[in-house]
C-alpha cells in the first residue's frame, strides 16, 4: 500500500498560516494517565459562557446532506454516544461529538466522505456541528473548481475557522478536531485537525490484522508541532500540579502575566480563535492511501475511544465483535432488515465508555465517544480514469448507512445504560 504523507497541503487562499511542520511522527501512542479537558481551566483562565445562552442545538446526523446515488460498494455505520459522570445521575453533560457519512459528496457519485468531529469549550457542540454541517460544502466547491484534493480540505478547514468567527457564539476558547476521509474505488485522502484519529486494517500475508495509521494525533509536545508554537509566542508545557501531565498551549505574555491561557491540549483545532495566532492553526495535515484487496475497514473516531484503546486494539475488537455477531442473513452486526444485534460502531463506543468507568475506577467524568466505521468492498475491483475520481466497474450494488446518534439521551440512562454492561460481563 503506498502513501503520501505531507502536513497543512496545498496553500489555502490566506498567507495567515506560514508554519506548517514537515516530519510528523509515523505512529499513534496511547498513555492513557487520567483524562484531560481539551480547554483548561486554571486560575486566570478565560471563558466564553457570558457571551450567549445556548440555543439547544440538536445535533442530529440522521439526514445529511448529500445524495445516496454512490457507484462506491462500501457500508458505513457510525455512533455518537454522549458522556456523563458515573457516579451523580443528576449530573447533566452536553454532547459535543458529531459524526457525518455522505455515500457521495455532492453530486460525485465516485467519491463518498466521512468525518468525525469532536468540540470542546464552552461553545464545543455548537462548532462540531457548524463545521460538521458546512465543511463538506467547502471542499466540494474546491474540488469542482480544479483544486487537489489536499488542497481542497486545508481550504475547507480554514474556511471552517472563518466561518465560526462570523456566528454569534464565541470560539476564542471554544472549537472543535475534525478528521475528515475522502474515499475512492481505489483511494483514500485523509486530512486531520486535532486528535481525532482515523485507522485501517489491513490484511498482512500471514492472515493477521494489522493496523495502519491514516492520521496522527496533533500533540503540542510533538517537537515539531511544539516549534511552530513557541514560533509564534506560544509556550508548551504541564500544569504544575496536574496529575494527568497533559502538555497543554499557553500564550507565554499571559502566563508572564499570571493568567494561563488558552490551555489547549491540542496543537491544531478548527475554532479556538485565541491560540490561532501562537501556532494552533486549523491547517490540517494530509495523507493519501492506495486502497488494495489488503484493507478491510477504516474506523474514525473521537479520543473517547482512543484514550481506552490503541490502534491496534480497535482494529482487533472489530474483527472479534463482527465475527461473532453476524446478522442470520450473514449480514454485518445490526445490518440489513431485521437486525439482531448491536452495529460495531454502538458496541465499540459502549465498550470504551465503559472501560472508562472501569479504568478510571468512577473517579472522572466519561468522555463522549464516536464512533464511525467504512467496511471496504474487498471484491470491487476498481479502474483509473483519464481524470477526475477512480470509477468501480460495479455500480448499483446494495450498500448501507446506519447512524446512531443518542446525543440527547437522558443522563440518567447513560449512566444505567453502562452499569448495566458492566454488571451483565461480572456474571
Amino acid at each position: 500500500m503506498g502513501n503520501k504523507l505531507c502536513c497543512g497541503g496545498e496553500r489555502p487562499e490566506t498567507d495567515e498560516f506560514d508554519d506548517v511542520v514537515t516530519s510528523p511522527p509515523s505512529k499513534n501512542t496511547n498513555d492513557p494517565k487520567r483524562k484531560r479537558a481539551s480547554i483548561t481551566s486554571v486560575p486566570g483562565a478565560q471563558t466564553d459562557a457570558s457571551d450567549e445562552q445556548e440555543t439547544g442545538h440538536k445535533g442530529s446526523v440522521s439526514s445529511p446532506p448529500g445524495g445516496n446515488n454512490s457507484a462506491l460498494n462500501y457500508s458505513y455505520e457510525c455512533a455518537v454516544m454522549p458522556g456523563f459522570d458515573p457516579e451523580d445521575e443528576e449530573e447533566s453533560k452536553e454532547c459535543q461529538d458529531s459524526g457525518l457519512i455522505l455515500e457521495t459528496l455532492a453530486s460525485m457519485e465516485n467519491m463518498a466522505l466521512a468525518a468525525v468531529f469532536d468540540g470542546h469549550g464552552q461553545n464545543g457542540r455548537k462548532a462540531s456541528q457548524w463545521v460538521r454541517t458546512h465543511l463538506p460544502k467547502f471542499v466540494h466547491k474546491q474540488i469542482t473548481a480544479g483544486a487537489t484534493y489536499e488542497a481542497a480540505l486545508a481550504y475547507g478547514c480554514c474556511e471552517a475557522e472563518k466561518g465560526l468567527m462570523k456566528q454569534s457564539f464565541n470560539v476564542k476558547l471554544s472549537g472543535t478536531t475534525a478528521t475528515i476521509c475522502l474515499l475512492e474505488a481505489n483511494k483514500l485522502h485523509c486530512s486531520w485537525v486535532g486528535d481525532s484519529r482515523a485507522v485501517m486494517a489491513q490484511r498482512t500475508s500471514e492472515g493477521k490484522l494489522e493496523v495502519v495509521d491514516l492520521s496522527i494525533d496533533h500533540k503540542p509536545e510533538d517537537p515539531e508541532e511544539r516549534k511552530r508554537i513557541e514560533r509564534k509566542g506560544g509556550i508548551v508545557k504541564i500544569v504544575p500540579g496536574d496529575d494527568t501531565e497533559t502538555y497543554r498551549v499557553f500564550d507565554k505574555i499571559a502566563v508572564e502575566m499570571g493568567q494561563w491561557r488558552p490551555g489547549l491540549a491540542m496543537a491544531r483545532s478548527v475554532g479556538d480563535t485565541s491560540a490561532t495566532d501562537i501556532g494552533c492553526i486549523p491547517v490540517p495535515t494530509y495523507a493519501v492511501f492506495d486502497l488494495t484487496p489488503k484493507d478491510e475497514f477504516v474506523i474514525i473516531a473521537s479520543d473517547g475511544l482512543w484514550e481506552v484503546f490503541t490502534s491496534q486494539q480497535s482494529i482487533e475488537w472489530a474483527e472479534d465483535y463482527m465475527k461473532s455477531h453476524r446478522e442470520a442473513d450473514d449480514e454485518l452486526p445490526g445490518h440489513g432488515k431485521n437486525p439482531k444485534y448491536l452495529t460495531c460502531s454502538e458496541a465499540m463506543a459502549q465498550e470504551a465508555q465503559k472501560r472508562w468507568v472501569v479504568v478510571y475506577n468512577k473517579e472522572i467524568m466519561v468522555d463522549d465517544c464516536t464512533v464511525l466505521f467504512c467496511w471496504l468492498d474487498k471484491n470491487t475491483s476498481a479502474e483509473e480514469g483519464a481524470e477526475g475520481p477512480t470509477t468501480p466497474k460495479k455500480k448499483n450494488v446494495r450498500r448501507a448507512t446506519v447512524m446512531i446518534d443518542q446525543s440527547d439521551m437522558d443522563h440518567a440512562a447513560r449512566v444505567a445504560r453502562v452499569n448495566k454492561k458492566i454488571a451483565d460481563e461480572a456474571k
